[in-house]
């Protein structure tokens, strides 16, 4: 079949692409359409014992961050085993849903080979790191943890400290969980998509920032704030009631919103018994910190 060669992309345009697909989080596209590779990223996604986390300027560091990058791009080695008996599932052949039980970890290497940027809409509500959830975090790798971590380029005294936090409450160590996942779904998301992560206050303020580095500060969508409980508890100064939803896009530019047109019953909400040539208005409370009145 003969290509059309005016519009067949350029070999480097084509080098990029697949280092996009391969490392889409060293990869980002400025303003003017060109690429520009994170090398610091790559270096370690690729060999993270010779790559050096930035002290200097804004962000968010800790210790093990490396092994967690580390991590989400490590080798997969499980498989999706499928339980197509009528014991444990129902119409195999026709349903267009799949449960998968296992370390979402593991799921999501799996999944990113046939899905990748294919997914519309995330939802996640991981471990909020408190004393009730249980949350453990222990990734087992092939080798030793001490020489997995000789290997990411991590002094003794690191070593030792990054398997105090594996297994404890701590900030890093539940970063260092969260970390790599997020890394992943993001992978999934098509450009259009967005994710939506349920927190509470143990570590709302560092998911806002790790979120902020992953899906960019531009991508932030919204902080939803629902109502947990009716009765606050009074096992505190203040009773906590309530809990939140962080929402990101993987490009805000390119979500559109599907506004729905007003029913029935919010247009006979207005009239225009005055008269008034601007068209049917409604009443609306002035002492809000809005715009008070507008026209239909």
């Amino acid at each position: 079949m003969k290509k059309n060669v005016i519009e067949e992309q350029s070999i480097n345009d084509s080098n990029y692409q697949k280092l996009k697909e391969l490392f889409p989080h060293a990869i980002s596209i400025d303003e003017d359409g060109k690429y520009i590779i994170d090398k610091e990223k790559l270096q370690m996604s690729l060999d993270p014992s010779k790559a050096e986390i930035k002290e200097d300027g804004y962000g968010l560091n800790w210790v093990g961050k490396k092994e967690a990058y580390y991590s989400a791009f490590s080798k997969n080695y499980k498989v999706l085993k499928p339980l197509n008996d009528e014991q444990n599932s129902k119409n195999w052949d026709d349903t267009e849903n799949i449960l998968i039980k296992g370390d979402n970890l593991d799921a999501l290497k799996i999944l990113r080979h046939n899905y990748f940027e294919a997914i519309k809409m995330i939802y996640i509500d991981p471990p909020y790191n408190t004393k009730n959830d249980g949350f453990v975090y222990n990734d087992n790798f092939t080798s030793s943890t001490e020489q997995t971590l000789e290997e990411l380029g991590y002094d003794k005294e690191y070593i030792d400290y990054i398997e105090n936090i594996q297994g404890a409450k701590t900030h890093s160590g539940w970063l260092s969980f969260m970390y790599p996942r997020l890394l992943l779904a993001k992978d999934l998301l098509k450009d259009d998509g967005v994710i939506f992560i349920s927190i509470d206050d143990n570590e709302v303020a560092q998911l806002r920032l790790l979120c902020d580095e992953i899906f960019g500060e531009e991508n932030f969508v919204e902080q939803l704030i629902w109502k947990r409980r009716s009765t606050p508890p009074n096992d505190r100064i203040i009773g906590k009631n309530h809990e939140y939803i962080f929402t990101y896009a993987k490009n805000l530019e390119k979500i559109k919103l599907y506004l729905q047109p007003r029913s029935e019953t919010l247009n006979s909400r207005y009239s225009n018994p005055d008269n008034d040539p601007r068209g049917e208005w409604v009443a609306s409370d002035l002492s809000a910190n809005g715009k008070g009145g507008s026209i239909s």
